[in-house]
């Protein structure tokens, strides 16, 4: 998965936009950059631009995926707003289920505004 990771540290924001076909590997490395961040910078506040995304993988994965926010004690202290298209909002919306269900701070928009909106408040 081609991905691009920015601090934006004058903002206090992790942004990450992926795009392409994402694998299960993709998504691990993509957890484990922002984690390394938190780590180092202690930016609580991540957003995902994932509109270009155009395939992701199947759904057990995805699952293991939206459980490890609420697993992992760094992922825990985040705030995270995903910017997803029509293609992928199915995919998207599953894995902000099982992750809001273990405790995460995750949500969906459809729009960067309204996303970093919710990220200020």
């Amino acid at each position: 998965m081609p991905e691009v990771v920015t601090v934006r540290e004058d903002q206090g924001i992790i942004e990450v936009q992926s795009y392409g076909e994402v694998s299960e590997r993709d998504l691990t490395a993509s957890r484990h950059r922002v984690s390394e961040i938190v780590r180092e910078k202690g930016i609580k506040q991540v957003l995902v631009d994932a509109r270009e995304l155009t395939s992701l993988p199947r759904t057990f994965a995805l699952f293991l995926f939206g459980k490890s926010f609420a697993e992992e004690d760094v992922l825990r202290t985040i705030k995270l707003a995903a910017v997803v298209s029509e293609k992928t909002t199915k995919d998207m919306a599953f894995i902000e289920t099982v992750a809001r269900n273990r405790g995460a701070t995750m949500r969906l928009f459809r729009s960067m505004d309204a996303a970093l909106a919710w990220l200020r408040e």
